[in-house]
């Protein structure tokens, strides 16, 4: 992952890498509740099972910050 901050926009871009990984394959995914508060360290760590399949998040202008909840799913062998 990298990002880049805007100072016009006072916001952060986010670009995620990705691979494909031969041999998993999933059965279940889901959307992760919102895992940050506003103006807060946040630290997200997958469990061994599970691998992140996507992220969504809001900004708040006033608070000049965002939240962010991720899509997991479980990984399970073929």
């Amino acid at each position: 992952m990298i990002s880049s901050h805007s100072n016009r926009h006072e916001d952060r871009r986010f670009a995620f890498r990705y691979c494909n990984a031969p041999g998993h394959h999933h059965t279940y995914c889901y959307w992760t509740p919102y895992v940050n508060c506003f103006d807060d360290y946040f630290e997200w760590l997958a469990d061994g099972y599970s691998y992140l399949a996507g992220v969504s998040s809001y900004h708040d202008n006033k608070r000049e910050d965002r939240r962010f909840k991720f899509y997991v799913c479980i990984n399970t062998e073929s």
